[in-house]
């Protein structure tokens, strides 16, 4: 045998590896796959060419949400991952079973988690992808949050509450402080 070849395998075998692993960091996020009537499907979109090591205890957390009333880990990872924590404001999915995914040509997207929710408002709420492997990779994604007063309704809120403080604070009527007011405008 070549004694070139003897060295060529396990440093072929080493950038094959490398670039396995090189590949994968950073190249996973969590997208919305799916919304309707207060049903929200999460998947971990894949870029192409990268492969994913996940270990046991790895976590999937959406935080920010409002209103969740149940959630479940999909089809393509529930062999694997279970549910963790659930609470109104946030789902948490913990793997039990460590799994290897290997890279794929074309980007494509790995069903994850379903949160069900009765907030009738979407907006941008946080997640967190913890890999032992990758480290953690976080970001925003559309979810159930609560919904926020109209702009419109502010001017009313305000003018409200400053009539309750006046009137908290010994004023008997606004006429008096209007008249005054005026009085101390006419004289400049």
């Amino acid at each position: 045998m070549n004694s070139s070849l003897v060295f060529f395998r396990p440093l072929h075998m080493a950038a094959v590896l490398g670039a396995l692993c090189a590949g994968s960091a950073c190249a996973d996020m969590l997208v919305l796959s799916a919304e309707a009537d207060g049903q929200y499907d999460y998947g971990i979109q894949r870029d192409p060419n990268h492969g994913l090591v996940v270990l046991l205890g790895d976590e999937i957390t959406l935080s920010g949400l409002s209103g969740v009333t149940a959630a479940s880990v999909l089809p393509d990872l529930a062999f694997a991952f279970s549910l963790g924590t659930i609470s109104a404001t946030s789902v948490t999915i913990v793997d039990t079973t460590a799994f290897v995914l290997d890279p794929l040509p074309v980007g494509h997207t790995i069903s994850a988690l379903q949160v069900i929710s009765s907030a009738s408002s979407t907006g941008l709420v946080d997640y967190q992808i913890q890999t032992r492997i990758e480290g953690v990779l976080s970001g925003t994604v559309c979810g159930p949050v609560a919904a926020a007063p109209e702009p419109r309704a502010w001017p009313i809120l305000i003018a409200l509450a400053a009539v309750l403080v006046l009137g908290r604070s010994g004023y008997q009527s606004c006429t008096g402080w209007q008249l005054t007011f005026q009085a101390n405008v006419g004289l400049s």
